[in-house]
């Protein structure tokens, strides 16, 4: 059974004060106040009105250092996801008193209604940081290309084909009319690269300090951008129970809305970094490229392509990158290495033309017969057939031992061989009836009859003409 808090400390952060309250689960409110955004003030508060079981912040852009200040203090902190607090946000008379006192009392009363939301490590803000100040040059390059190709547009010329990073190089191509105009956006170009070259160093440098992100970079589609920014949003891969829990934490899964009877499809839910979350897009992107590396990810992509049609891509892409998110928390968890092909069944080899394998009726069995028997094997005698076995002549014929009648290379037994040669009929041989049926086998002496399918029933007709014929002759041999 959960245990209840009996003390708890709310605050509501602004972006220069903070709102407190502090409630004890007998007597009520404790104190409520209003003190500077500080780290002297909040440590003074906490040696005035605590110690207490737990403290409620909201999640903000102070929340993280005001976090680490109370819990260095020895406080247990829970961090509000102030999305799925419903009873502070939409609240009719919302104000900074009210919202701390409700921390509070949600405290009180239970924590899961606080949906705690995790905070990340020094050591892991430090690489989101530097990614997304990478991120950040990288979208001013692109509207920096974008702008010089639009004015040069305008003009009846165009840049010649390149990617972002190298069309600095070609500034010559710029129309004289406008030469000087868009001198400053080359420049600012240059520098750009120059910076992200440098940012991509970082990156790889901060990444070493994870060994797990070498191990997640060999994915086909990711890179160690994407590997570094898993690394830092997850934090512990241990929080999660399932590694499916992973799309929802991401914001890849739709969107629920079940009431009743109705339960409508929704759009996905957007929670979560949507930074990593354009980052796994991206590689889905690459993953779903009609050529690239033979996987298990691209092979069932490319399998709901084909299914849903071209509508359909852009629900795949979603689909795959929340694949690659369980794909690269299940290899942290389980510490193996990226199989491209896991769980998926080898494609077929082209087997090698087999000889023909051949029945004592010179009837050709099937490939399962013919794997059982030997490659030189080109004949194959039954074991209750009597009589020497067949054998196959340097003209390609098939015959018993000792008989003077074959059948043509072509030929099947009752129909015309192939071509003109004539066809000749074919002695049966011991073991062999009509048509080259083989008998079944005399039964043992003294053992009882073989039973077989029972005749069907004859009609009167039948019973009469069978009479009539025992008695010598019937009435209709005159007629005929």
């Amino acid at each position: 059974m959960m245990k209840r808090n009996q003390s708890s400390l709310g605050i509501d952060l602004s972006d220069r004060s903070a709102n407190f309250c502090a409630m004890d689960a007998t007597s009520g409110v404790l104190a409520e106040g209003k003190v500077p955004l500080a780290v002297a003030k909040l440590a003074e508060l906490w040696r005035l009105h605590g110690p207490v079981d737990v403290v409620v912040l909201e999640a903000g852009t102070p929340a993280t250092w005001v976090q680490e200040l109370f819990a260095g203090l020895g406080a247990k902190v829970i961090v509000a996801d102030p999305r799925k607090l419903q009873a502070v946000t939409a609240s009719v008379r919302k104000s900074d008193e009210r919202d701390a006192r409700m921390l509070a009392r949600l405290g009180l009363a239970d924590e899961e209604l606080l949906s705690p939301t995790h905070v990340r490590a020094p050591e892991h803000r430090r690489a989101m940081a530097l990614l997304k100040v990478r991120d950040q040059q990288v979208r001013i390059r692109t509207a920096l290309v974008l702008e010089i190709r639009a004015q040069v547009k305008l003009t009846g010329a165009r840049m010649p084909p390149c990617d972002a990073e190298a069309l600095h190089e070609h500034q010559a191509a710029v129309p004289e009319e406008l030469t000087d105009i868009l001198a400053p956006l080359f420049d600012t170009l240059r520098s750009l690269a120059a910076s992200i070259d440098t940012l991509d160093e970082k990156v790889k440098e901060e990444g070493v300090k994870f060994p797990v992100v070498a191990r997640l970079a060999k994915i086909d589609g990711v890179g160690p951008i994407t590997a570094l920014a898993f690394v830092a949003v997850v934090g512990n891969p241990a929080r999660f129970g399932r590694t499916r829990d992973i799309g929802a934490y991401l914001g890849l899964v739709p969107r629920r809305d079940q009431s009743g009877q109705s339960d409508p499809s929704r759009r996905i839910s957007k929670a979560g970094s949507g930074f990593l979350r354009r980052l796994l897009t991206q590689c889905a992107q690459v993953v779903c490229r009609p050529r690239g590396k033979d996987t298990a990810q691209r092979r069932w992509a490319h399998h709901r392509i084909e299914l849903h049609g071209k509508a359909g891509k852009r629900k795949v892409i979603v689909a795959v990158a929340r694949k690659l998110a369980v794909l690269m928390l299940s290899l942290w968890k389980s510490g193996e290495t990226w199989n491209p092909l896991h769980r998926v069944a080898a494609k077929p080899a082209v087997d090698a033309p087999q000889p023909v394998v051949l029945d004592e009726c010179g009837l050709s069995l099937g490939p399962q017969a013919a794997a059982e028997n030997a490659p030189s094997t080109t004949t194959r005698t039954h074991a209750c057939t009597e009589g020497p076995p067949l054998e196959k002549s340097a003209d390609g014929s098939t015959g018993r031992s000792g008989a003077s009648t074959t059948v043509p290379r072509g030929a099947s037994r009752g129909t015309e061989p192939r071509g003109d040669a004539p066809r000749e009929r074919v002695e049966p041989g011991p073991g062999l009836g009509t048509a080259g049926r083989r008998d079944p086998p005399p039964a043992p002496p003294g053992a009882p009859a073989r039973a077989g399918r029972p005749a069907p029933p004859r009609s009167a007709a039948t019973r009469r003409f069978d009479s009539d014929a025992a008695a010598g002759g019937t009435k209709h041999d005159a007629t005929r």
